[in-house]
């Protein structure tokens, strides 16, 4: 259990560090020191993950719990099973690259301070997330990725971009949280349970519950938001004004897989339906093909990476849509073959834009000879991102391929095929176009820099990655056995067994991967007509793209909708704000009222007798209270307040309560002086003179709230829904407290805190008032010269 803490809460721990020793640590030099320190946590979390391998692989999935909010089911409770093991690597694997990557990234002008902070926050909580095992646990972390990644993708704010990106980022993955949340809260109605483990095992309950549609649908809303599906996948080409850094750890392996590992993780309890076929498989393949759509008109290298990981997510999300077990298999092999070559090919860009002082193609070109060791890696990771062997990308093109066609609830067996086959085109295509334009074809225009390589050290994590590429085409068995297949076990509750390899044959998926390849080199050499095109079209049906309607349904559209609407509730009358919270208040316990059946047994009512006094004093309290409504005079207004406030303790002395009409007497006399201390400084009359629709307006809300409270005492008063508790204070209140006065001992000892409190709160008003009134503005002097304002 402690490694698990360890794993979880030591990146949050050394981020709460750098926090606290900030203003020291931005006073010294710090060079790359900062970045080693820093380094030392990814290498912790990833070891102490390899440490659970041998395990799982023997004992099975682990949980630990620590209670929370025991009382509605809430506890910090953790998983440790394949799927949370493979991303666990991932995310401190790949983050230990970054951090290493950015040691050299980074200048001395940046507040490194700040990016080490936000960078261990983002890590603690995607790890937190991938290790949850209770669903307000997980949305705890869930939130947590979107606010420490805002603060990554906003990291440079004097740019405006940046800043637009980190909001739409925030803005759309924070809708899809809030949908997501919802969804939470139906499938604890289905389940009676936020367990995810035993969520996992509840599958038939789930799939034939009435609230299973809308609770799928929920969630996958906060799935495809943070894993940017068609059409919330705008933020991400936005995204990329982060820092390089950033860029590949967010966007390859952590924050977009967030929505996948979701997705994978309820997978047992939701999958096996046409609806989730449809939606997670069709929303997927929908992805796939319009971000390899975009991908290939991009000429900023960045943004080309972006829609190109939009396309490899929904290619992720459809094999996970499939459902079946071999599809299954095929996902997981794939999040970890796009997070080795994508991550990659971000470091890669980062290197050239700091080589050549630009990332777009226009400038950017033929850069083999200049950077020879980075062409190297891109050539390993483009040509697994294009699915061609020997690379791990053409093992998990050609299992996706495969699970093409074999899909459960598809009328039309060949259209997912042919789909897959012209989306992977455009796979081919951008990939190319990454490797052949940056390093091979001259760029229309020269960089601003004459491109140079990196240093060692710049170099060190994108060799590794391709390093890994290489490993997962070649010897996939090295990763298989122990991480790949408990991984896909997780995933489908079924024993899995991978038999990865690179050739199995001439078989239908090798049939499909060629004439990928050979319609891919077609559409690579016409590409520049087809970008032409796209653009034309761009041009003249923006309203086309979703971006349009961000921009101007959203950003553009609402806030004046907002502002009318604010208008109207938002007056600034007070007793405009009052008429609207007692409608409401009234109309929500009439609904009540009448869906539960309640009446009034009026013969109690008529059997209460009332002496002669006691009916005077009803009297004279209700022609007070009239009258405070009459009276235009404000100080005869408060007067005629004050007066039934000092009826109703007199009432309570007929009733034979004195302790109750002195404390009465005591508070409805400190809040007449009050209030008459605050109208000293208001004029002497009302000077609102109401319509005579108002008038009606006021006299009928006063009389429904006053009818309905009097309804409800009658009720409270005639009811005996649970057993009174006044026989115990009765026979504890000289027996515990000393008293026989069972009020004031109720008062000062049993509920002693509860006064202590509302006096506390009483003399903190009264200290706040009397300031107030104490306070005069004294105008400041103008200078002689000086202009007046």
């Amino acid at each position: 259990m402690l490694t698990t803490l360890i794993i979880i809460f030591l990146p949050f721990a050394a981020s709460l560090l750098i926090l606290f020793l900030s203003p020291w640590l931005q006073k010294i030099e710090l060079g790359k020191k900062l970045g080693w320190v820093t380094a030392l946590v990814p290498l912790i979390c990833l070891s102490s993950i390899l440490s659970f391998i041998h395990q799982i692989n023997i004992e099975g999935a682990l949980t630990f719990h620590i209670p929370w909010v025991e009382t509605y089911g809430i506890e910090l409770s953790f998983l440790i099973d394949g799927l949370s093991i493979l991303f666990g690597i991932l995310i401190s694997g790949i983050g230990l690259l970054v951090v290493i990557y950015s040691i050299w990234y980074l200048s001395d002008k940046e507040d490194k301070v700040k990016f080490y902070l936000y960078l261990l926050m983002f890590m603690g909580a995607m790890l937190g997330v991938v290790f949850s095992n209770n669903l307000f646990g997980m949305f705890t972390f869930w939130e947590l990725t979107s606010i420490s990644s805002f603060l990554l993708i906003g990291f440079w704010h004097n740019k405006e971009t940046s800043r637009y990106g980190a909001m739409k980022a925030l803005v759309i993955t924070g809708v899809g949280g809030i949908a997501m949340l919802a969804g939470f809260i139906l499938l604890y109605s289905i389940t009676g349970t936020f367990d995810v483990s035993k969520i996992l095992t509840m599958g038939d309950v789930i799939r034939s519950s009435s609230l299973y549609m809308p609770a799928l649908f929920l969630i996958f809303l906060g799935c495809a938001t943070k894993s940017a599906q068609f059409p919330f996948h705008i933020w991400l080409p936005n995204a990329m004004e982060a820092p390089t850094p950033v860029s590949a750890y967010l966007h390859s392996a952590t924050m977009v897989k967030a929505g996948i590992f979701l997705t994978a993780r309820l997978s047992p309890a939701f999958s096996g339906t046409a609806f989730w076929v449809c939606l997670v498989g069709g929303i997927g393949m929908t992805t796939m093909l319009i971000g390899g759509l975009m991908a290939i008109r991009q000429t900023d290298l960045k943004a080309l990476l972006a829609y190109s990981t939009i396309s490899q997510l929904g290619m992720i999300m459809a094999m996970l849509g499939f459902g079946t077990q071999y599809s299954s298999e095929a996902a997981v092999v794939h999040i970890m073959n796009h997070a080795a070559f994508k991550a990659a090919l971000f470091m890669i860009v980062g290197i050239i834009d700091h080589g050549c002082g630009t990332r777009d193609l226009t400038y950017v070109g033929n850069l083999k000879k200049e950077m020879p060791h980075s062409f190297k890696v891109a050539f390993v990771a483009c040509l697994s991102m294009a699915g061609l062997p020997i690379f791990g990308g053409f093992i998990s093109k050609e299992m996706f391929y495969e699970s093409t066609l074999h899909i459960p609830f598809v009328g039309i067996p060949y259209l997912i095929p042919l789909i897959a086959v012209f989306a992977s085109l455009f796979t081919f295509a951008y990939s190319f176009k990454f490797l052949i334009w940056g390093f091979f074809t001259d760029a229309p225009e020269h960089p601003p820099h004459h491109p140079h390589e990196a240093p060692v050290l710049g170099l060190l994590s994108p060799v590794v990655l391709a390093t890994v590429v290489i490993l997962l085409g070649l010897v996939p068995g090295l990763f298989s056995h122990s991480i790949l297949e408990p991984a896909a076990t997780a995933i489908t509750g079924q024993p899995a067994t991978l038999h990865l390899a690179l050739w199995h044959g001439v078989n239908a998926p090798l049939i499909m991967s060629f004439f990928t390849v050979v319609l891919g080199v077609l559409l690579f050499k016409r590409l520049k007509q087809v970008n032409a095109v796209q653009n034309r079209i761009s041009a003249v049906l923006p309203w086309l793209s979703p971006n349009f309607v961000y921009n101007k349904g959203f950003l553009e559209g609402i806030p004046p909708l907002t502002q009318r609407f604010l208008r109207r509730i938002q007056s600034g009358n007070l007793k405009h704000y009052l008429f609207v919270i007692m409608s409401f208040w009234m109309l929500s316990t009439l609904w009540v009222s009448l869906s539960k059946g309640w009446v009034l047994n009026l013969d109690t009512l008529l059997k209460t007798e009332m002496t002669l006094a006691q009916g005077l004093t009803c009297v004279l309290l209700m022609g007070a209270a009239i009258a405070t409504s009459l009276f235009e005079n404000r100080i005869s207004a408060i007067l005629s307040l004050g007066m039934t406030g000092f009826l109703v303790a007199f009432f309570y002395v007929l009733m034979g309560a004195p302790d109750l009409a002195l404390t009465q007497f005591l508070v409805e006399a400190v809040s007449v002086i009050l209030i008459l201390l605050v109208f000293h400084f208001v004029p002497t009359y009302f000077d609102e003179k109401p319509s005579q629709s108002t008038k009606m307006a006021d006299i009928t809300l006063s009389a429904v709230v006053g009818v309905v409270m009097t309804f409800y005492m009658l009720m409270v008063m005639d009811s005996h829904l649970t057993e009174s508790i006044a026989h115990y204070y009765l026979e504890a209140s000289e027996k515990l407290a000393g008293g026989r006065n069972v009020v004031n001992v109720v008062i000062v000892d049993f509920r002693g805190f509860d006064t202590m409190f509302e006096i506390a709160v009483f003399s903190i008003a009264i200290l706040g008032i009397y300031a107030m009134l104490r306070l005069k503005k004294k105008a400041k002097p103008v200078q002689e010269g000086a202009p007046s304002k």
